[in-house]
């Protein structure tokens, strides 16, 4: 296979042994890459590939840097990154929540943030929702209801109202 240096254009690569490639730069457009049991590639310098289902292989190992430019997906729902949305996905590839980290603390972003409790055995869920007007609210599921209530701003805390008027003591 000759391969000119910066750019190629080719429908599929099929490689039986080893395929070692040792330009600056090589961006590489097809439908896929295919490499037998046991076999590899490796690049030196930065590999650039677009297309969809581009590679298809058993084990990858990348060292160093790995940038996605679109969404990434992983073993189907495992972990699903929705490039447009920014949002991350644990088991679904529809993600609807924004920007959560842990490192070391629990952190979670956007408008609104809320933490989902789903007991599936009693078919119930509650949430805990951060509200821009800087109120923490536990709300019922069924119902929709705050049950509780602490306004940050004033330290008051609320049980079965939602405009508390007191510090809880």
């Amino acid at each position: 296979m000759k391969v000119k240096n910066n750019s190629t254009k080719i429908e599929m690569i099929l490689v039986i042994g080893v395929m070692l490639i040792l330009f600056s730069t090589i961006t590489y457009a097809a439908t896929s890459i295919e490499l037998t049991t046991g076999n590899f590639i490796n690049v030196f310098g930065n590999l650039n590939l677009s297309g969809n289902n581009l590679i298809n292989a058993g084990n990858v190992s990348i060292r160093g840097n790995l940038s996605v430019d679109g969404n990434l997906s992983v073993d189907g729902t495992t972990f699903f990154v929705d490039a447009t949305s920014n949002n991350v996905g644990i088991g679904t590839t529809n993600p609807n929540a924004g920007t959560i980290t842990a490192s070391p603390v629990l952190r979670i972003e956007g408008s609104n943030p809320v933490i989902t409790f789903n007991n599936t055995g009693a078919s119930r869920l509650a949430h805990i929702r951060l509200g821009a007007n800087g109120v923490l609210q536990f709300i019922e599921d069924v119902s929709n209801e705050q049950r509780m209530v602490i306004n940050l701003s004033s330290g008051n805390v609320g049980i079965g109202t939602t405009g508390p008027l007191s510090k809880l003591s």
